[in-house]
């Protein structure tokens, strides 16, 4: 096996030299083994089963008081990561609307119904009721409604709420006239397989303007920290860095967990801007005890982009 390419701080001005890694937590009492799923999850030993790598299967858009956030649904489990750098196209985004109006101004109102509209790369799309009556109620209900977002699509969901309510109002929840606005990464693109054997293959372009995938073996950071085992469960977090020709970096969670505390991987995706020229990548684990970066000594993983 290759030597591990780690070393305590990424490519940032100075450059860091050298390897310093932490070392791995002792196993708990009554550690468990297994291969897979939340068994898995318990066992200390990184030298096992590889928790499974997910793409996104959809996307949810939660609108609250006075925030948006959106994360992406695990395919073939019940787990999700935050996705703040946008949604991935030809894929469903399920929004769900919680604000209240006195939010928007009227703290003695009532909603009795909003609509969203929305449009996808400049184009108005049919509103959809997200706040309504209800099948089996005659007073307003949040209903959860679907956008499929064309395959075909790349670059932006554009969104605002039209909110009736008791007193007769029409209240717009528009970001002050701005309008929200939620980026989308397209389908084409190429992704970066980052093995537990310390080695890196690219498949498929990385383009500007396309879409840079992250497949990430938890295993390179794993053998060092172990799963930072606390209580009840393991802590390790993994996230990708990804900085195009120098720029602030973008940060994607790599590592989750579902119901049962069973970590799982998810390939994670990013736009590459249309004026880019390179990628530099590191990623970071970290847990209750200890932290550690893989960034092939300091250096950072570099790719070139297609123009």
């Amino acid at each position: 096996m290759a030597p591990a390419r780690l070393s305590k701080k990424p490519v940032q001005p100075p450059k860091p030299q050298g390897v310093a890694v932490a070392p791995a937590i002792p196993p708990p009492p009554r550690a468990l083994a297994g291969r897979s799923g939340s068994v898995d999850t318990f066992r200390i030993d990184a030298h096992g089963a590889q928790p499974p790598i997910h793409k996104a299967a959809a996307y949810s858009l939660f609108v609250g008081n006075n925030f948006a956030h959106a994360s992406a649904s695990l395919e073939g489990v019940a787990a999700a990561v935050p996705a703040p750098h946008g949604v991935e196209a030809g894929k469903p985004l399920v929004v769900s609307y919680f604000q209240e109006p006195s939010h928007l101004g009227r703290p003695d109102a009532k909603l009795t119904s909003v609509k969203m509209h929305y449009r996808i790369d400049g184009r108005d799309y049919p509103p959809l009721e997200v706040v309504g009556r209800g099948r089996y109620s005659a007073e307003p209900v949040r209903l959860t409604k679907q956008i499929d977002i064309p395959a075909d699509a790349k670059g932006e969901l554009e969104y605002w709420f039209e909110c009736a309510t008791d007193r007769g109002e029409t209240l717009w929840d528009s970001k002050f006239g701005e309008n929200y606005r939620l980026n989308i990464i397209p389908v084409s693109g190429g992704t970066i397989r980052f093995d537990d054997l310390w080695g890196e293959s690219v498949k498929g372009p990385l383009q500007a303007g396309g879409t840079l995938r992250l497949s990430y073996d938890a295993d390179r950071v794993r053998q060092f920290l172990g799963d930072q085992w606390h209580r009840t469960g393991n802590t390790l977090s993994i996230t990708g860095h990804v900085s195009f020709d120098g720029r602030p970096p973008v940060v994607l969670p790599i590592s989750t967990f579902d119901t049962q505390h069973g970590i799982h991987l998810h390939e994670a995706a990013v736009e590459i801007p249309s004026d880019a020229r390179k990628a530099s990548i590191w990623f970071k684990g970290t847990g209750v005890a200890n932290s550690i970066y893989d960034s092939d000594f300091g250096a950072n993983y570099t790719f070139d982009v297609q123009r």
